[in-house]
């Protein structure tokens, strides 16, 4: 027995708190010590580990009492020796508190033993788990009889399937006892055991719900999270989508507690019958719950739940879109606007999908029809009318997707910019004034010499180390003024102005742009110090003497605070920098004491000149930024300097940037909302957009582009029987021109051709003066005229007096587009035709043809590419523009055609009718020149399948005939017929089965089709 005691008690294995262990057993009477030992002696018979981990509780469970401690050896004692025994399951055993185990009723700690045997004659390793899971909780556990029974249960049935698959979960979910056992209604035991095998099918690892659990699923009551367990099982016929809906769900349900099951009956059709589709959603879903207002949100989700009722596959995209569709209208036209879907979607799930998506045309139709909401679209012609008026000569207006009530600056000559959209006010009436006070803005901007800043306005933002930022404040600070201005020149107005900017204050207000929002971003900051001084500002700016100079001095002032004050930053250019600015000494003025005294203090600090440092990099780390309690009662204002702004946000997915509502800035009339939580995607963008040109100049409009014109053309789908809206962007570029070897190599290899050609053209050239009969004046005698009008005399009718003849000018006024596909198929060489010579390179020898015989007869004619890979990335290339005239340039762009991607033929033939449209001459004419079906990377859902790109060009070809212009399709591909067919009228297309003949045919096809 000294042997064994000294293997189990005296080994130096037993741990670093052996020596104090002894201390405790030599506290013990010698009977005591003795007894405690006896026991750890006959354990260690079964395994000196479990006697070390049974000593090691020993004494605390003896100072319970004599009793008490026989009764815990006897149970743990059992656990180790009666079958089924354990030796680890008797060490978990021992290893609990035995305070814990004295505290149970004998019968429920017997119950408690009985399920762990329960779980050993399954597998040694269960029980062990099990005890050591759940023994700790047995103190703090509600109803612990029925909790554990179920457990146990729910685990073991995943057992009974006998695979080694099931094993290996049956292991996991005991491994998770202590996380879930507390956490989950009894009743949800099996649930959550069953949604862990429907996870284990994406591997055999250990599913990671078994392991941890979504913190906000502690903060939802007990029947709540096997609600969150029932959902995630509805989509079990996709594993990895139920674990996501597990792990995602209780972050939304927490953030909405008065809609938690309006939000899970929307959802349980979705995940029952297309759970892939919540992929799309469930990243989202939160936010866009929590930025729906709470007033109208349970009438909202409610109507997600009508919707999940008649047609499930139509919640995603309806959730998806809320943000969108309540910019445009209220809850009243949302429920119309879903009315109207319902019944759509009854005709078919593709139309209905589309329809939700906002993605089809009728969809948007009915959401405009209820909204109050002002395109610029629609007012287009009014807007250039209007502003015709007030500056006395024609302005040039577009819209941008930036713009706000403060729209950038344009050198003179370069035109107006307005908001897409605006939807401030309630009524339509009232948004379409906000145009008008846009337009004003434009006029007034010309009318009180904003143009006339000394220096000129580029160079003096260009001076700034962020001029984004000074442009920004100069926009509203001018704006001030000339809104003063305006009110006074235009007493009409005055309310108008008045009414806008009351508006504008409001917190709820979005209007497209950054100007508003970064001014507030940034000004806000230490706004007792600041903005309490800003009202004198804008009082001076009204004044009527002011001029567009105290504008400049106000940004170059207020910009040096901010950075000076908040920043640690400066200006780059101190006053000295300045000088035509503050030449006659006025900072001391009233309206530019921002130190409350005489202004010294600034003065020194904008005559330091001193050129900032560039702010230090952040860490990598994703920030987390709240400035909540910064900005709180009486707290100074924390800075935001840009460079560290712009770090934010490209890091920021969990950003919150928290101001105060600027109550004391009322009197600019220009701050729209407070950026509250994560800012929108698009403001996002904005904002990110507006501080990466910081260091890079003047953004001031014109913005410096690649040259590329970007448009959204709907293209029409099949399945739904509607136009998708703004489905496909089509970006115009330039094509760079070669040095128009091509084009002189084309005229010399084809100069037999070329004076056939030319001499048929020659005779359809039209005869340059034609005579006119039955004129009352003319150059000569319509001599059959005289000899009926000499008759009509004599037989006593009374004779015509249209008795001249006279020539008349005439002139063939035929308009053509040569549209050239440059799909990547142009690329293959032509069997039988000189080496090398390619699709595209025989295409471009008759497009040189075709040139030069055109310039012969006058007809008006361009010339463009397309290609493109996605209904996102349309390529037209412009080769020649109608207005052009066959340059050296444009002989050069010609050979510079090559093959580029795919052949998405509908959105370019739409491109191409909508420039000739604009062309004034009575014939018009599309001449599509292509090698083989329309085919694209998206061009329907299936790529196998060119159903979908025939039907959308079938329909572009039928737009194009009703919009006047006749539309015409040559193609080298021999199989044409098949599809050229169901796109067109067989007059409209022909199919040349030797491409080497298109430089001849191509000029004969177009007599043919442009023949008067």
């Amino acid at each position: 027995m000294d042997r064994l005691r000294s293997a189990w008690f005296e080994s130096r294995h037993l741990d670093a708190g052996a020596p104090a262990l002894r201390a405790e057993l030599q506290a013990l009477d010698p009977d005591a010590r003795a007894a405690v030992l006896a026991v750890g002696d006959r354990l260690a018979a079964v395994s000196l580990t479990l006697a070390q981990q049974y000593c090691r509780r020993a004494p605390a469970a003896w100072r319970l009492g004599g009793g008490t401690f026989r009764r815990w050896v006897r149970h743990g004692e059992a656990l180790a020796t009666e079958e089924p025994a354990s030796r680890e399951a008797a060490a978990a055993y021992f290893a609990l508190a035995p305070g814990a185990i004295a505290a149970l009723p004998e019968g429920e700690l017997e119950a408690w033993l009985v399920l762990a045997r329960r779980a050993l004659d399954v597998s040694r390793r269960l029980g062990e788990l099990f005890v050591a899971g759940s023994g700790p909780l047995l103190a703090e556990l509600t109803d612990r009889a029925r909790r554990l029974e179920a457990w146990v249960g729910a685990g073991l049935a995943l057992a009974a399937e006998g695979s080694w698959e099931s094993d290996l979960l049956t292991l996991h979910f005991f491994e998770s006892t202590a996380l879930a056992l507390p956490l989950f209604a009894p009743e949800d035991y099996g649930a959550w055991a069953e949604l862990g095998r429907v996870a284990s099918r994406l591997g055999p690892t250990r599913p990671e719900l078994f392991i941890s659990a979504p913190t906000a699923l502690h903060r939802l009551a007990e029947h709540e999270r096997g609600v969150a367990i029932d959902l995630a099982l509805a989509a079990a016929a996709a594993p990895a989508i139920a674990v996501e809906l597990y792990f995602s769900l209780p972050a939304v349900l927490d953030a909405v507690p008065e809609e938690r099951d309006a939000v899970v009956a929307s959802l349980r059709p979705v995940a029952c019958a297309t759970p892939r589709a919540l992929t799309e959603l469930l990243p989202v879903l939160r936010t866009l719950l929590e930025r729906t207002p709470a007033t109208f949100r349970g009438a909202l989700v409610a109507l997600a739940g009508e919707i999940a009722a008649r047609f499930p596959a139509g919640v995603v995209p309806y959730y998806r879109v809320l943000p969108r569709l309540l910019e445009q209208t209220g809850v009243e036209g949302v429920a119309r606007w879903v009315n109207e879907g319902l019944a759509v979607a009854a005709d078919g799930r593709d139309p209905g999908l589309a329809y939700f998506a906002l993605d089809s045309r009728t969809s948007r139709a009915v959401l405009a029809a209820s909204s109050t909401a002002i395109a610029f679209t629609e007012v287009q012609g009014l807007v250039k009318r209007y502003l015709q008026m007030l500056c006395g000569h024609p302005v040039e207006v577009a819209a941008r997707g930036d713009v706000g009530y403060r729209p950038p600056f344009l050198a003179d000559g370069e035109g107006a910019l307005f908001p897409t959209h605006v939807d401030v006010f309630a009524t339509a009436e009232a948004n379409l004034r906000v145009y008008r006070l846009i337009a004003a803005q434009h006029a007034a901007r010309r009318e009180f010499a904003s143009a006339a800043l000394v220096p000129p306005l580029a160079e003096f933002i260009g001076r700034f180390e962020y001029p984004a930022i000074a442009e920004h404040l100069f926009g509203i600070f001018e704006g001030v003024r000339l809104d003063a201005a305006l009110a006074r020149a235009y007493r009409g107005l005055a309310a108008d102005l008045r009414a806008l900017a009351a508006e504008l204050t409001r917190d709820a207000v979005r209007l497209p742009g950054t100007v508003e929002q970064l001014a507030r971003v940034l000004v806000q900051a230490r706004r007792d110090d600041l903005a309490g001084r800003l009202p004198a500002v804008a009082e001076r700016l009204a004044a009527a003497s002011a001029t567009v100079t105290d504008s400049a001095r106000a940004t170059a002032l207020v910009y040096a605070e901010i950075m000076r004050h908040e920043s640690g930053l400066g200006l780059t250019v101190g006053a000295s920098g300045f000088p035509e600015l503050f030449a006659d000494g006025s900072l001391t003025d009233a309206m530019l004491d921002f130190d409350g005294g005489d202004g010294a203090a600034l003065a020194a600090a904008l005559a330091a000149d001193d050129a900032a440092e560039p702010p230090p990099a952040l860490p990598d780390a994703q920030p987390q930024l709240d400035l909540a309690d910064e900005l709180s009662e009486g707290a100074p204002g924390v800075p935001l300097d840009p460079a560290a702004l712009l770090r934010l946000l490209e890091q920021a997915r969990d950003l919150t940037i928290r101001q105060g509502h600027g109550d004391e800035l009322d009197a600019l009339g220009l701050y729209i909302d407070d950026l509250a939580g994560k800012l929108p995607r698009e403001r996002m963008a904005e904002l990110l957009g507006a501080l990466r040109d910081a260091r890079g100049g003047p953004r001031s409009a014109p913005v410096p582009n690649d040259g590329a014109a970007e448009l959204l053309y709907d293209e029409w789908d099949y399945r739904i029987g509607d136009y998708r809206s703004a489905w496909c962007r089509l970006r115009e570029l330039p094509l760079e021109s070669d040095t128009g070897d091509f084009f002189h190599r084309t005229l010399a290899t084809h100069a037999d051709l070329l004076p056939e050609v030319r001499r048929q053209f020659q005779r359809i050239r039209p005869e340059r003066y034609r005579v006119v009969h039955g004129l009352e004046d003319g150059e000569d005698f319509d001599l059959n005229a005289v000899i009926t009008a000499r008759a009509d005399r004599r037989s006593g009718h009374p004779p015509s007096s249209k008795l001249y003849q006279a020539r008349q000018r005439e002139e063939r006024d035929v308009a053509t587009l040569f549209l050239v596909d440059m799909s990547a198929s142009t690329d293959e060489p032509v069997p039988g035709a000189a080496a090398g010579r390619r699709v595209i390179d025989i295409t471009k020898e008759a497009l040189v043809v075709m040139a030069e015989a055109l310039e012969g007869i006058g007809d008006a004619y361009a010339i463009g590419g397309f290609s493109g890979h996605g209904r996102m990335q349309v390529e037209f290339y412009v080769v020649k523009r109608f207005t052009e005239p066959l340059t050296p340039n444009v002989k050069g762009r010609i050979g510079a055609i090559e093959p580029k991607r795919s052949t998405r033929m509908g959105t370019a033939l739409r491109h191409a009718t909508a420039q000739i449209r604009r062309v004034a001459a009575r014939s018009k004419h599309v001449i599509l020149l292509s090698d083989g079906f329309p085919q694209d990377l998206d061009y329907g859902d299936d790529r196998r399948s060119n159903v979908y790109g025939i039907q959308d060009t079938m329909v572009a070809f039928q737009e194009a005939a009703r919009a006047g212009v006749t539309p015409f399709c040559i193609t080298v591909d021999k199989a044409g017929h098949d599809y050229l067919k169901e796109i067109c009228d067989a007059s409209r297309y022909l199919v040349i089965d030797d491409i080497t003949a298109l430089p001849r045919e191509l000029p004969k096809i177009y007599q043919r089709c442009v023949r008067p």
